[in-house]
């Protein structure tokens, strides 16, 4: 008896089967027990009180079709091996978790000025309102396109500006500053006395440059064109600018639509989770482990669309889902060895002020170290499209339309002193840069950017093309010890960006870059005002900071540059024989003896799917090498290529 007791002890199995519970807003009850899809509770509410005694394996069924208005309160944990699951059943649309409360009653209370005839819920904040299915700025002064001058500062904590009336007093209000090219933020007005404020409560410590710019917004007094709007806080109303009475506006009056505080193994599945002041699934306060997500719709966010980041937390998966029109970030991470893949994110911090800290506009953020991010498509971001702060992988993504909103960043950036991270496999296109509210004229975004001593990182078979500044940009820490080093850039394709392909920059003057190996890279100039290669060293050695070899160098146009070589003292350029004299380096790398002087000319294919796939050419060409395509082009996942053709 003994070991037949032992034997069935050993195959009991690792996981449980657990209740299914059911919410339907069309046919459900709360009254009901709320276990079967014939008598399914009805309301969040009743979803939240009962969640608190649930238990690991649990799944909750929501009906396809249906709306909720309100948030879901997590408060149990699954396990490892029996995840509590919130899913969807039936069939149709999505069922739709939302935020939004829809204000149709107006009361007119000033020449063009509209207030909600209720309060809009309770929140002592709104920051996402929707009129005509669109993301809506609330009202500032001076209106988008103009600013407010810097005229002097005191810290980061106060400014003076000609540009104030000093009859107006904007304590309470928002200042929004571009203090540096890299961002803008968001401080509070604590006081103001003629043409200088003090404000505060601001994330960021930099003394903003004189004669930059700002902005003031959250005031009434702000409201002058149509559809701008302001959330007044003691009475939780809605005022709008508008011309006529106002239709239907969708206001967000609940903070996160999936509120979790620090609960583990939660799978999140085929949900629509829309119309936030703050995020759509936040993730607060203790590490949250196993978090999955899973093809959900998310839209409409004043701030982020996944945030699992005060904690932390291990293994949180997020996968095919849709995140777009988020006012901060799209994706937002810290912990370990998150996935995600083949998620669909667009429109992300591209409202001025809508984030605290514009910087945190990005497609996805991790500061998670074993990241995976690989098959995802992110379009228009403010920031980034992908910032990494650890190792990471970083493969097979179709990144387009970024940087919208500030400088020197770019559509793949990474900033930390961390090693061995891969990036390959990228399609990198338009970073954009944004130069308004600074004194410069010229915006600098780079298509891949490795930032402030980065090492290590192994760059290989992406495509960069049509990048403001540079295709890929390897940048130095301006001081101290460390530098950028012993990276790897092999088999890329650099095509068309504005100042040019490449541009390797040392400008730490008591610490070289050296062992930067570049080889089987494909440098194609688009213009003859672009570089192939910038090479500049403020340590004096500049031929030292790579090991360049078996490159295509391609400048198409006969006035224009190819290799730029400087330092504190000297600036050179070279043809690649000089380069090759000058340096010793690229002894096996070509050049092609091709030129046109008509850019169209030039025909760049890509292929940002996950599939090869055969492209057809109207017109046949023949690449940098020289090889001649004929009626079709084979291209490999998220690859691309360039040929000289005739005009099309």
């Amino acid at each position: 008896m003994k070991k037949i007791f032992s034997i069935f002890f050993y195959f009991v199995p690792l996981f449980t089967f657990g209740t299914d519970y059911y919410l339907s807003s069309s046919l459900g009850n709360d009254s009901n027990a709320g276990t079967s899809s014939n008598a399914p509770w009805a309301s969040l509410n009743k979803l939240n009180a009962e969640f608190k005694s649930m238990h690991a394996g649990d799944h909750i069924y929501i009906k396809r079709g249906d709306v909720f208005y309100g948030n879901i309160i997590i408060a149990r944990s699954g396990t490892a091996t029996n995840p509590i699951v919130i899913d969807a059943y039936g069939s149709g649309a999505l069922p739709v978790i939302t935020g939004f409360t829809n204000i149709s009653s107006w009361t007119r209370v000033g020449k063009n000025i509209w207030e909600s005839a209720d309060a809009i819920g309770t929140e002592n904040f709104c920051n996402m309102v929707m009129i005509d299915s669109v993301n809506t700025a609330m009202g500032r002064t001076p209106n988008t396109g103009s600013y407010y001058n810097i005229d002097a500062r005191n810290g980061n904590t106060q400014i003076t500006s000609s540009s104030l009336n000093a009859a107006t007093d904007w304590t309470g209000a928002t200042i929004v500053i571009r203090s540096i090219n890299t961002f803008w933020h968001n401080g509070q007005i604590t006081s103001m006395s003629g043409s200088t404020l003090n404000y505060g409560n601001t994330p960021d410590p930099t003394t903003p440059h004189a004669n930059y710019k700002f902005f003031i917004q959250n005031d009434a007094r702000t409201l002058d064109i149509q559809n701008e709007w302001y959330y007044d806080r003691s009475t939780k109303k809605l005022k709008i600018y508008s011309t006529t009475e106002p239709g239907t506006v969708s206001a967000a009056s609940v903070a996160n639509l999936i509120m979790n505080g620090g609960f583990d193994y939660i799978r999140i599945r085929n949900l629509a989770l829309i119309g936030a002041s703050n995020d759509a699934i936040y993730n607060s306060a203790h590490a949250s482990d196993g978090i999955s997500v899973q093809h959900c719709y998310i839209r409409f966010c004043g701030s982020d669309g996944y945030e699992n980041n005060p904690g932390g937390g291990t293994n949180d998966t997020l996968i095919d889902n849709t995140i777009q029109d988020c006012g901060n970030t799209g994706i937002a991470l810290i912990g370990t060895s998150p996935y995600i893949a083949n998620n669909y994110i667009r429109n992300i911090g591209i409202i001025l002020g809508q984030s605290n800290y514009n910087l945190h506009c990005l497609g996805i953020q991790t500061l998670a170290p074993n990241s995976v991010i690989t098959g995802n498509t992110i379009i228009n971001t403010g920031s980034a499209g992908i910032s990494i702060s650890n190792i990471s992988t970083v493969k097979y993504n179709y990144i387009d339309s970024t940087v919208l909103r500030l400088d020197d960043m770019g559509g793949i950036y990474i900033g930390y002193r961390g090693s061995n991270s891969e990036i390959s496999y990228n399609i990198v296109r338009h970073a954009i840069g944004f130069t308004e509210g600074t004194t410069n004229s010229n915006a600098t975004a780079e298509g891949i950017y490795l930032d402030e001593g980065d090492s290590m990182t192994y760059i290989h078979h992406n495509t960069c093309e049509g990048n403001q500044d540079y295709g890929l940009k390897l940048h130095s820490t301006t001081a101290g010890s460390h530098n950028s080093n012993n990276n790897r850039v092999e088999n890329n394709l650099f095509y068309n960006n504005g100042n040019g392909q490449v541009f390797i920059q040392n400008t730490n003057k008591a610490t070289p870059m050296t062992g930067n190996i570049f080889r089987d890279n494909t440098l194609f100039c688009g213009d003859e005002k672009q570089y192939a290669l910038k090479i500049q060293d403020q340590y004096n050695i500049p031929e030292q900071m790579i090991i360049s070899n078996q490159n295509y160098f391609v400048q198409p146009f006969a006035a224009g540059r190819l290799i730029a070589m400087q330092t504190s003292s000297s600036s050179n350029n070279y043809d690649l024989p000089a380069w090759q004299s000058a340096t010793s380096q690229d002894l096996q790398s070509t050049t092609s003896s091709k030129k046109i002087t008509d850019k169209r000319n030039l025909m760049f294919i890509i292929n940002n799917s996950s599939a090869q796939a055969n492209k057809h050419l109207n017109v046949d060409g023949t690449d940098a090498a020289g090889l001649l395509y004929t009626g079709h082009i084979t291209l490999p996942p998220y690859g691309g290529k360039v040929l000289f053709v005739k005009k099309h």
